[in-house]
C-alpha cells in the first residue's frame, strides 16, 4: 500500500467511526487534492482486510463524492466517442435522468388524492420502470468481464461493493415493475401502492446515484488505466453489442 493510500485509510476509518467528514477533511489540508481513484480503492481494500464491512464502506460515499468531483467529466474528455467506456458513461447520464424522473413522479403520485392507472403520472411511472429494468439487463457484462479484470490487478474492494449494488438495483427494479402491474390490475389498494412506491423509489434512487458515481468516478478511471490491451475492450464491446450496448 502506498503512503497516500495509507493516510487516506486513516481518514476513512475516522469517518466510519463517526467523525464529521468536514472536520476530517479540514485537518487533512491539501492532501485530498492529491487523491486519485486508485487511492480510494486501495484504502477500501485495506479496510475490508481489516474487518470493516461493505455496509460500513458505503458510509464513505458522501466523502468520496467530495474528493472526486468532476472525475467522470475529466475521463470523458480523455476518451474518443467510440470507446466503450465513453458510451457507458453517457448511458449512465441517461439512467440518472430516469432516476430524476422517478423521483418527480413518485412525489406527484404521493401527493395525489386519486391514483388512476389512466392518468399521466401512472403512465409516466410505467415507462420509467420499464426503462430502468431494461437498463439493468446488462450488469452481467461488468460482473463477468470488467470487474474480474480489475480484481486480477489487485483491485477487490470496490468491485465487491458494486456487484452487491447490481443485485440490489435489479431486485428493486423488479419489485417496482411488479408493483406497477399490481396497480394496473387493481390488485393493490391505492394507499398501499403509494407507500410501497415511495419506499422502492427512495431506495432505488439512493443506490442508483451512489452506484453510478462509484463506477464513473472510481471504477472506470482505474479500468481505463489498467486495461491497456485494446482487444480486451473489443471483447467486452462485442459481448455488449449482442444485447445492445446499454450498461449499468
Amino acid at each position: 500500500m502506498t503512503d497516500k493510500a495509507h493516510k487516506l485509510t486513516q481518514l476513512f476509518e475516522c469517518i466510519v467511526r463517526g467523525s464529521e467528514p468536514s472536520r476530517v477533511f479540514n485537518a487533512a489540508g491539501g492532501f485530498l487534492a492529491t487523491v486519485e481513484p486508485k487511492d480510494i480503492v486501495e484504502a477500501e481494500r485495506k479496510m475490508l482486510d481489516s474487518g470493516y464491512s461493505v455496509s460500513e464502506l458505503k458510509r464513505l460515499y458522501p466523502a468520496e463524492r467530495q474528493i472526486l468531483r468532476e472525475q467522470a467529466e475529466k475521463l470523458l474528455k480523455l476518451l474518443p466517442p467510440n470507446h466503450l467506456v465513453y458510451k457507458i458513461l453517457s448511458e449512465h447520464q441517461m439512467f440518472l435522468c430516469y432516476l430524476a424522473d422517478l423521483e418527480d413522479v413518485n412525489r406527484q403520485i404521493w401527493h395525489s388524492e386519486i391514483v388512476s392507472v389512466a392518468g399521466t403520472e401512472f403512465r409516466k411511472l410505467t415507462q420509467i420502470a420499464r426503462s430502468i429494468v431494461m437498463g439493468l439487463d446488462h450488469v452481467h457484462l461488468e460482473d463477468e468481464l470488467v470487474f474480474p479484470e480489475l480484481e486480477r490487478h489487485g483491485y477487490i474492494g470496490t468491485p465487491q461493493i458494486l456487484t452487491g449494488e447490481h443485485l440490489s438495483l435489479s431486485l428493486c427494479a423488479e419489485k417496482l415493475m411488479e408493483l406497477v402491474v399490481l396497480a394496473e390490475n387493481n390488485i393493490i389498494e391505492p394507499d398501499k401502492f403509494k407507500s410501497q412506491l415511495d419506499e422502492l423509489a427512495t431506495t432505488l434512487i439512493s443506490i442508483g446515484r451512489e452506484h453510478i458515481f462509484r463506477e464513473d468516478s472510481i471504477l472506470y478511471p482505474i479500468a481505463v488505466q489498467l486495461i491497456e490491451n485494446p482487444k480486451t475492450w473489443e471483447r467486452i464491446r462485442a459481448l455488449s453489442d449482442e444485447v445492445g450496448y446499454c450498461s449499468m
